[in-house]
């Protein structure tokens, strides 16, 4: 094949090549819409999804910090009732995220 016969044709192939890539990609990103969609939809109708979705994210998010740090977080109050509060968060905390250590000021 003469050199001009064999760049048009290396072209072509490259063009077919990455048409094909292109379409991959927008199949790809409309099943990931659609995806999105559904889930929407499902948690438009049901709060409790929500909340698993919220409760997934705090776990990507205290999974991608290292064992070695923690967070500390200080827990204040004034009166009865915000000293419940404190007492449930300080409890909850830890075992919502392992990287979080709750400190309160006394609780006597």
């Amino acid at each position: 094949m003469p050199g001009d016969i064999r760049d048009i044709l290396n072209q072509v192939v490259t063009a077919e090549k990455e048409a094909q890539a292109s379409l991959i990609r927008r199949r790809e990103e409309t099943a990931a819409t659609r995806s999105l969609l559904n889930t929407a939809k499902l948690m438009e109708d049901n709060p409790l999804l929500v909340r698993l979705k919220e409760l997934e994210a705090l776990e990507k998010i205290s999974g991608n910090c290292r064992q070695e740090r923690v967070m500390k977080v200080f827990i204040s109050w004034s009166g009865p009732q915000s000293k419940g509060i404190a007492q449930s968060l300080r409890d909850w905390l830890p075992k919502a995220m392992q990287t979080v250590q709750p400190g309160c000021q006394n609780m006597t």
